[in-house]
């Protein structure tokens, strides 16, 4: 929903959001994957330009909350002592780590246009990128990692239909 004056408003969305990766064992008989599913709201301010065709600009805070995760390997994860002959930068520390957390804070910012269709129908598209501030993994003084922030940047498509 967006609020505010001429050229610029408030947003407040709810999302479905999935994050995650994917693990690429460059010619091994091994992959990994794991998905962790969020609800996210962020509160961002919204400026844009134009009147039916719009250019906007979106900025703000965001909290996210963990609703799921899940983890596909086709390798035993309690012995997840894999050796990496070919790439020395992989690493199997993550593998036994279970997510850290139920809630994330962080920053989105994203720029997009809107067509408007009728007065009161329109179709956007916006770029976003999402950094995060929490860590996903553990990430302590005696913990493998030293950060573990999630990023994404999402492309999105949407149709809007304005009430009043």
């Amino acid at each position: 929903k967006v609020y505010g004056g001429k050229h610029f408003g408030f947003i407040v969305e709810a999302n479905l959001e999935q994050r995650g990766w994917a693990e690429n064992f460059d010619g091994e008989p091994f992959s990994y994957s794991r998905t962790i599913n969020y609800v996210q709201i962020p509160f961002m301010s919204h400026i844009y330009f134009g009147r039916r065709h719009k250019f906007f600009i979106n900025l703000g805070p965001s909290v996210s909350f963990k609703i799921g995760d899940s983890v596909k390997s086709n390798f035993e994860l309690r012995e997840c002592r894999i050796e990496f002959p070919i790439s020395p930068v992989h690493t199997s520390q993550q593998y036994g780590y279970p997510t850290k957390g139920t809630v994330d804070f962080g920053i989105s910012g994203g720029l997009g246009g809107e067509i408007g269709l009728t007065r009161r129908h329109s179709i956007y598209l916006e770029a976003r990128y999402y950094f995060g501030i929490a860590n996903v993994l553990p990430a302590g003084r005696t913990d493998h990692f030293k950060s573990s922030n999630p990023m994404a940047l999402s492309i999105t498509l949407g149709y809007w239909f304005r009430i009043k």
